[in-house]
This record gives C-alpha cells, sequence and structure tokens, in this order.
C-alpha cells in the first residue's frame, strides 16, 4: 500500500516555494542589471516580459519542482515517486486558486501565453516532481549540494560582474567597462563553480560550467538583442565567449602542469 509521508511532503513543499523564490530573485537581479546597462535606470519603471526572460520565468516552477521531488524522496521512506508528485501540491493549489477565485484584478492585456499553454505550465508541476523523486537514487545529497554550491558559485560571479560592469558604466560612462567586467566575469566563476564543484568530478564540472558560461549570457543576450535592434550586444557575446574559453584552456593547462610535476607514488 502507498503511503504519504508528512515529513516528505512538508518538506518538499516547502523547498519548492523557497526554490522558486530563489530561482525568481535571482533572474529579478540579473535582468534588471541587464536593463539596467542596457537602458539606464528609467528602463526599470517598464519592465516587461519578452523574448528570452519570458521562456526562462515559464520554466522556474518545472525546475523548483524538480528540486521538491528530490527532498520529497529523501525523505520519503516508502513511495518516493508520490511524494515527490506530492511536493508540488502547495503551488498546484495556489494555481487552482488563482484560476477559480482569482487572486489578481482583472486586466485588459492580452495573456502572456494561450490558455492551454497556460493551464500545461501551471499544472505539469507534479511530473517534474516525479522526476526530481526519479533522480534521487542516482546521486547522493553531498553531490548535489556540491553541485547546486557550484552553479551558485558560477551565478555569483556573474551576479557580481554584472554589478562591477554597471558601476563602472555609471562611472566611466564608457562601453568598453562593461566589455572589461564581462571579459573577466566568466574566468571568477568558472573557477570558482569548478573547485566549488565534488573533487573527483570537477574535470566534467569544468566542461559543464563553461557550457552554461558559455549558452545562458548568450541566449538572454541575443533575445535582448533582437528585442532593441543593437550590434552592441553581440560585441558582450564574443567577450563572453573568449573569457569562458579563456578559463577553460588556462584550467586545463593548469592542471596538466600540476600533474607533471606532482611526485610519483
Amino acid at each position: 500500500m502507498q503511503r504519504i509521508s508528512v515529513k516528505a511532503l512538508l518538506l518538499g513543499n516547502l523547498s519548492n516555494v523557497l526554490a522558486l523564490c530563489a530561482m525568481a530573485f535571482i533572474f529579478m537581479v540579473i535582468d534588471f542589471g541587464i536593463i539596467v546597462v542596457s537602458q539606464g535606470v528609467d528602463g526599470l519603471r517598464d519592465v516587461k516580459l519578452t523574448g528570452v526572460s519570458l521562456y526562462v520565468v515559464a520554466l522556474l516552477p518545472a525546475a523548483s519542482a524538480v528540486v521538491s521531488g528530490y527532498v520529497a524522496a529523501l525523505y520519503a521512506k516508502e513511495s518516493p515517486l508520490l511524494n515527490g508528485a506530492l511536493s508540488t501540491a502547495v503551488i498546484i493549489a495556489v494555481s487552482l486558486y488563482s484560476d477559480v477565485i482569482g487572486i489578481f484584478p482583472p486586466s485588459d492585456e492580452p495573456a502572456i501565453f494561450p490558455p492551454v499553454v497556460g493551464a500545461i505550465l501551471s499544472y505539469s508541476d507534479p511530473l517534474f516532481g516525479l522526476l526530481g523523486a526519479h533522480l534521487r537514487p542516482m546521486a547522493e545529497p553531498r553531490t548535489i549540494l556540491r553541485w547546486i554550491g557550484a552553479v551558485a558559485a558560477l551565478i555569483g560571479g556573474y551576479v557580481l560582474a554584472l554589478v562591477l560592469s554597471v558601476l563602472l558604466f555609471l562611472w566611466w560612462k564608457s562601453v568598453a567597462a562593461v566589455y572589461f567586467a564581462v571579459m573577466f566575469a566568466p574566468r571568477f566563476s568558472i573557477i570558482a563553480g569548478t573547485y566549488a564543484a565534488p573533487k573527483h568530478l570537477r574535470e566534467q564540472a569544468l566542461v559543464v560550467l563553461t557550457g552554461i558560461a558559455v549558452v545562458a549570457p548568450t541566449a538572454a543576450t541575443l533575445g535582448l538583442a533582437s528585442a532593441r535592434h543593437s550590434s552592441a550586444w553581440l560585441v558582450i557575446v564574443l567577450f563572453n565567449a573568449l573569457g569562458c574559453l579563456w578559463s577553460y584552456w588556462s584550467m586545463k593547462r593548469a592542471w596538466a602542469l600540476e600533474a607533471r610535476t606532482a611526485p610519483a607514488e
């Protein structure tokens, strides 16, 4: 007989809400920082989700559901998949309440997504909770936490670089300051993230984090470039990619040198 663990249910739903809030906060800081760099502080008066930003926000609940499913399966002694699916109960209840009763006042603006797509995004979280629960036997919590720390270090490095680029831009009034910060952001972010990953997986972490550092900023920047028809954003993509390749090459070279100079056992 399948059993529901109260502890797994509570911790799973709590982790779902906390993960969603944390991801939304990180996205907001990055997105607002990019807007300040591109449009100045006045650009924050009329913020609208478009392009890549829209799809990122739409995927945040699914990502948080994977986290909550993993946490619920971690504490469930029986039926981990069932508890993983139920770890999204609070978010589903909020979505249902919003659709039936309504939380926000009615608006004349068109819906962001078509009704069918909106329903799928709102009520598919249990499937991602199942996915998180299914991933539980494949990785130990300590390994997962180290990977989360690696990605957090990568993101933190970029957030600091973004804040630095804003300050340099406001100080020097030169776009070259932004290019300088973007060039060195991957250098520190990838190194910090790689050494935060599990020691025996650092080579894989270097590849994964370098890929994230290339793909994620490139997708966001190209979305901004297409929305504002500015070729200056393409230069930012180039400098970021060069910084990523520089970081990857220097770390591989340092590891190879360390292996050659290490005393034989």
